[in-house]
């Protein structure tokens, strides 16, 4: 039989109140009738609000009994009673010391019963609240989905609403557009700006404005845009990475300290800023040696969401804080795969995408509370097999609106004879196409799921080599042909054609080179480009490469790299080892390269509003444009990956997903 706390009987009604201790179930029962469900606002009572004392009840409660049954009514439950015999052993030590003496009265004996019924209501309400406590709390349901847009375009968000309209960004990178769809679904139309490449920030609270960011870089100005029309203008002269408004039409926005794009690595940090409604008077909040990467205004404006990068510890944070700079705390450390955290419209959970590297499906965090306590783990709002991001609540709070994607890729090659993009190793759904010396063996990565998968260059012995959660990315084969590079989790690992287990080699270093006579690779570290000796396990700075990207060995004592220029551009270099200097090669909107087999020329691609594949000739430094990319449909990613097949044709990637908008009916608790 379970252990019972207290068995008692109120004289008026004889009702019994059976308890039993919270390790078991706790029932309560009636002679006469069921126990009636407790009233709501009477369990907030009970939940919210400390008891009041005993003695204002009944004054003849003696000290000792009245700390008892205090004890059963602590709110925390380590600090109860943990069994029926800690009661026991309590309520008969206040018999020993004398409690009895209250009965020697006619008085004494109806404090008796007053007693009884006081200690059996205090203990049983106690009971009660535990029972309710160990009942899993209600949980926010999707109910229906609902497709809004089907256009077949590329989108990306952050979605907005005004509570009529819905406003999203699509089209191709440098190249975006902000469109709108009524939240009953229908066309899409476009909403016109004088500058290029407007890119959603954030909605005026009264649904007047769009704030919007100008131009496809890593800083840039803001623009608000009238809704439904009227012309855009720039608010501040100031250019931010990050922004959002506040519900009172203030802006909050981020600077990074010292950037030096692409390599935010190397910045100083990031500081927040909230300025005036016009974009004037920036106010500093707070500055941190962290990247902050995004930012999202509560809906009550009390609190700022800061999503961050540590450099140090390769950690992404979740912090928030308080509109004036205080209260800085840390909310959760980002998963792999998590991104674009939001809260819901009441403020009482925080909606965001995550996923497997497959499939991304949509969660609620609750994120405080009464219930906080029991709600700690992350809710899972859809579960495919369409993979859901970017999540934003409606403005009555009944729909989360997402960009439902299904996700797939064409690998073509670019064929210089008929210039045409022509469907490559079948057009399998794969990127980072990487060839054997010999062109018989082909090691790729197969999209979505970002599995590294060997085979022969006909598609035949096919052989996986990494699964997820491990998220594979830029292979290389050896150039005998026996072993594969690759980057995960910005670490350089190393593993055989035949497959086996993968073996970290560098524990920061990410976009690794071999070099020509397999005894070194090229990667990007932390502190530059370095060079790791295969046969040492040592990695050496390349002198005067601090700030370098992504560099390739054209020859044994030849590499090509970039840094970052002005205007976004970016500066190609060779480094000479035997001389130890760098050179100037040109200077481009460059956003993707390769080295063809032959080592004769270096392939890349360029961005803006006409997007190019182009050509640098080593022998001649002559540049010639190959093809135009306007039309090409790029990964969502936001570049299009660059290969070169055996016979130097490049080779590319064309995103064939779709993506729509929908509307995701939730049934809150």
């Amino acid at each position: 039989m379970r252990d019972i706390v207290g068995l008692y009987m109120h004289p008026p009604d004889h009702a019994l109140v059976l308890c039993v201790d919270e390790k078991s179930q706790i029932q309560a029962l009636d002679r006469t009738q069921p126990l009636l469900p407790m009233r709501a606002e009477t369990m907030t009572a009970i939940l919210n609000d400390d008891p009041p004392a005993i003695s204002q009840i009944v004054q003849t409660i003696p000290p000792g009994l009245q700390r008892v049954l205090h004890h059963c009514l602590e709110k925390n439950p380590e600090q109860r009673f943990h069994s029926a015999s800690d009661l026991a052993f309590a309520l008969e030590a206040l018999s020993d010391s004398g409690t009895s003496t209250i009965v020697a009265t006619t008085q004494g004996s109806r404090s008796r019963w007053v007693w009884a019924a006081v200690a059996g209501g205090a203990v049983g309400l106690a009971a009660i609240l535990i029972a309710w406590w160990r009942i899993p709390p209600a949980v926010p349901v999707v109910e229906s989905v609902m497709q809004l847009t089907d256009d077949g375009e590329s989108k990306h968000g952050p979605l907005v609403s005004d509570g009529t309209r819905l406003y999203f960004n699509k089209g191709q990178p440098h190249n975006w557009k902000i469109a709108q769809v009524s939240l009953t679904g229908g066309p899409t139309a476009l909403i016109e700006t004088t500058f290029a490449d407007p890119d959603i920030a954030g909605l005026a609270h009264d649904g007047s404005a769009l704030l919007a960011y100008g131009g496809f870089n890593f800083s840039v100005p803001l623009w608000m845009i009238p809704l439904p029309a009227g012309e855009a203008h720039r608010i501040g002269s100031y250019e931010v990475e990050w922004a959002d408004i506040f519900p009172d039409g203030r802006i909050a926005f981020t600077q990074t300290i010292k950037a030096s794009y692409p390599n935010p690595e190397y910045s100083g940090g990031s500081s927040l800023f909230i300025a005036d409604k016009d974009g004037l008077n920036p106010l500093k909040l707070i500055s941190t040696p962290d990247y902050i990467f995004a930012i999202n205004v509560s809906p009550d404006g009390q609190r700022i969401l800061l999503g961050e990068y540590r450099f140090d510890t390769n950690l992404s944070l979740l912090r928030e804080v308080a509109p004036d700079g205080t209260g800085l705390r840390e909310i959760l450390k980002f998963g792999k795969n998590d991104c674009c955290y939001v809260w819901s419209s009441d403020g009482k959970y925080l909606l965001y995408s995550s996923g497997n590297g497959k499939q991304s499906d949509i969660w609620a965090l609750p994120s405080g509370g009464m219930l906080s306590r029991r709600s700690k783990e992350p809710i899972r709002l859809t579960n495919g097999p369409m993979s859901f991001r970017e999540p934003y609540p409606s403005r009555d709070g009944k729909q989360i609106f997402a960009i439902g994607t299904k996700e797939r890729a064409q690998l073509v090659r670019y064929d210089l004879n008929s210039h045409q993009f022509l469907p490559f190793l079948g057009g399998i759904s794969a990127t980072d196409t990487t060839f054997s010396r010999d062109g018989k063996w082909v090691v790729y990565r197969s999209y979505p799921d970002r599995s590294l998968w060997r085979s022969r260059s006909d598609g035949s012995e096919r052989l996986q080599l990494t699964s997820p959660p491990m998220d594979a990315g830029y292979p290389w084969i050896s150039p005998d042909g026996t072993k594969v590079t690759f980057t995960s989790n910005n670490q350089v690992f190393l593993i055989d054609m035949n497959g086996g287990q993968p073996q970290r080699i560098i524990e920061k270093g990410v976009a690794v080179y071999w070099s020509p006579d397999g005894n070194a690779l090229v990667f990007q570290s932390p502190d530059g480009v370095s060079i790791f000796d295969l046969h040492t396990g040592k990695a050496s700075p390349v002198p005067g490469a601090q700030h370098n990207w992504v560099s390739f060995w054209v020859t044994q004592d030849t590499l090509v790299g970039g840094t970052a220029a002005p205007n976004g551009q970016i500066k190609a270099l060779t480094f000479d080892f035997k001389t130890q200097k760098w050179t100037d090669l040109f200077t481009a909107p460059l956003e993707n390269g390769i080295i063809t087999p032959d080592n004769k020329y270096l392939y890349f691609t360029t961005g803006g509003a006409e997007p190019k594949l182009e050509r640098f000739r080593f022998a001649d430094r002559q540049i010639e444009t190959i093809t135009s990319l306007k039309d090409f449909r790029q990964l969502r990613s936001g570049y299009t990956r660059i290969n070169a097949a055996p016979d130097g044709s490049p080779v590319f990637t064309r995103d064939t997903s779709t993506q729509e908008i929908y509307a995701l009916n939730v049934r809150w608790p």
